[in-house]
């Protein structure tokens, strides 16, 4: 941003703590932001005018906080909490979320390994799992 002009602005203040966005970021085609909420929502924004597009999952309500990656490929998210033992995994193309038990401890950080096949997650007791995900 060269010109140091904003293009839109959110502001949930007045809303419920709820709507606050814990995770953001742009999808690689620079048309949509994936948002995790405080509300567990996990939802597209319109990188224009930053209007909720669609909904694509709903993670568990814990004391944690939302957590949303996207692969290189921009095919595949991965959402979670940091209390959650499962994650949520989206199908961008399909539009479709899967969820899945990932650990018996509370899941601490997810990540894509580079080539959009394979998904890292690790837990609170030290315990680190690669998942195959798909093509």
């Amino acid at each position: 941003a060269t010109s140091g002009k904003l293009r839109f602005a959110i502001d949930n203040s007045g809303d419920e703590q709820a709507k606050v966005f814990y995770s953001t970021l742009f999808l690689p085609d620079g048309k949509s932001l994936l948002v995790a909420r405080g509300d567990g929502a996990v939802v597209l924004l319109d990188s224009t005018t930053g209007k909720e597009t669609e909904r694509l999952a709903t993670l568990p309500r814990t004391a944690g906080l939302p957590l949303a990656l996207v692969d290189e490929t921009g095919k595949w998210a991965v959402a979670s909490t940091t209390e959650g033992k499962e994650f949520t995994l989206v199908d961008l193309s399909a539009r479709k979320a899967v969820v899945r038990k990932g650990h018996d401890s509370v899941i601490r950080a997810v990540g894509f390994v580079p080539g959009g096949k394979r998904l890292i997650t690790c837990d609170a007791e030290a315990s680190l799992r690669v998942w195959e995900h798909g093509t």
